[in-house]
């Protein structure tokens, strides 16, 4: 199992994020967490994190399903930027809809999807992934 140095996370759901949180931490996958809570925030946060040349995350966990900016249009922004386009993604949703995985396959960045509720042996497919 690979570690990593930090995680963002792109999710509107306060109690799901903590129980994320607690997950990653309690399995030693990650050093740090980046918290998004839509999509825009995320688009601007990480970008100003390029451009002032912090450390950006080194996958997203990405839900579609939010507010302001829904996980499709964070893809499509990013999408367009050639630097952010290169973080790895999984995107984490409750949807079981066939039409948004195989919307996946249209963003090379993306790297799995993976369903809620997540737990350990999720996440480890992920990290392996890795």
């Amino acid at each position: 199992m690979n570690k990593v140095k930090s995680v963002c996370i792109i999710d509107d759901d306060k109690i799901f994020i903590y129980t994320l949180k607690h997950l990653l931490g309690k399995m030693d996958f990650c050093e740090d967490f980046i918290l998004y809570h839509n999509g825009l925030e995320a688009v601007k946060g990480l970008t100003a994190r390029m451009e002032n040349q912090d450390q950006v995350p080194d996958i997203i966990l990405l839900d579609l399903n939010m507010p302001i900016m829904d996980g499709w249009e964070f893809l499509k922004e990013v999408s367009s930027n050639s630097e952010l386009k290169k973080i790895k993604t999984f995107i984490v949703t409750s949807s079981i809809d066939p039409e948004d995985f195989k919307r996946t396959k249209d963003h090379s960045n993306v790297e799995g999807y993976i369903t809620k509720p997540l737990n350990s042996k999720k996440l480890k497919e992920v990290f392996n992934h890795l």
